[in-house]
């Protein structure tokens, strides 16, 4: 798969933001999900030696992957967020709402959660929002159904953001989110629509984005020809090996049964002999 690290997706801050807006950012977004699906399976190990094409069937066809992707995200996680974030506050009000709201978020897995896709998809995003309780709550999401618009500003300030999929009969649903309301899509892709659902509770957008760099790439994506090249290399080398350590049965002089010699290259078992010779007797050597 060839790599294009996404683009920043802009729009002018002040123009609507209508289907027709939604519809053409979804469809960029649908172009991006490939690669993450991509980047996702390389983290579970679901490598490219796995789509080489399959060899004859007497052939070693050894298919090893060694997971340097997922070792490079783990210890990268680990040592950047191994110890959880601690905080502090001179009042001790305060300190007892933030440390209310960790309890109620488990912020310590939502950071390690955020700090790991982040890694293998090159951004994450961090959702809020209120409960039936009105209390404030976070939920981290991978990018591969949630993207932001920035506006087309040199702040490049967020915009919005969209979350959205598809049910099992393929109806689209979402959100868009705005500083000022959240609204709801329903129907279907290109004719869905878009309904106001609640005003925003918060002073901002409620979604975050995380990322490493500024090109949104993931920490493994520079080195993945490297990973492939050497999973192909190492499967080959015990191709190699399996070639070696094959023996064939020779029989020599004397021709054996049909029945015996129908699966000649599944046996490794090579037959040599003379139809003219009247003296059936003959050897057998392993080579």
């Amino acid at each position: 798969m060839k790599y294009k690290p996404p683009k920043l997706m802009t729009f002018p801050k002040d123009e609507p933001i209508t289907v027709e807006v939604l519809t053409k950012f979804m469809e960029k977004h649908k172009l991006e999900v490939a690669r993450y699906e991509y980047l996702k399976n390389m983290y579970r190990g679901i490598m490219s030696i796995y789509d080489e094409p399959t060899k004859d069937p007497w052939k070693p066809d050894n298919r090893l992957a060694v997971n340097f992707t997922k070792y490079i995200v783990d210890t990268f996680t680990g040592y950047f967020n191994g110890i959880p974030v601690k905080k502090s506050h001179s009042d001790k009000e305060i300190l007892t709402k933030l440390q209310e709201f960790d309890n109620l978020n488990d912020m310590e897995d939502e950071e390690s959660e955020l700090a790991k896709m982040a890694c293998i998809y090159g951004r994450a995003f961090e959702l809020l929002y209120q409960d039936e309780e009105t209390r404030t709550n976070v939920i981290y999401n991978t990018p591969e159904n949630i993207f932001m618009v920035y506006d087309d500003t040199i702040k490049q300030e967020p915009l919005f953001a969209v979350r959205y999929g598809y049910d099992d009969d393929y109806k689209l649903y979402g959100e868009v989110y705005t500083k000022e309301t959240t609204y709801a899509l329903n129907g279907t892709m290109g004719f869905y629509n878009m309904t106001e659902q609640a005003p925003n509770p918060f002073d901002d957008l409620p979604v975050v984005e995380f990322y490493f760099n500024e090109e949104r790439m993931s920490i493994f994506e520079s080195v993945i020809s490297l990973v492939n090249a050497f999973n192909k290399a190492i499967s080959e080398k015990a191709n190699d090996v399996d070639y070696f350590s094959d023996q064939y049965l020779v029989f020599m002089g004397a021709e054996i049964d049909e029945e015996d010699a129908k699966n000649i290259k599944d046996n490794r078992l090579i037959n040599y002999y003379d139809k003219n010779q009247n003296n059936q007797s003959g050897s057998a050597s392993k080579v």
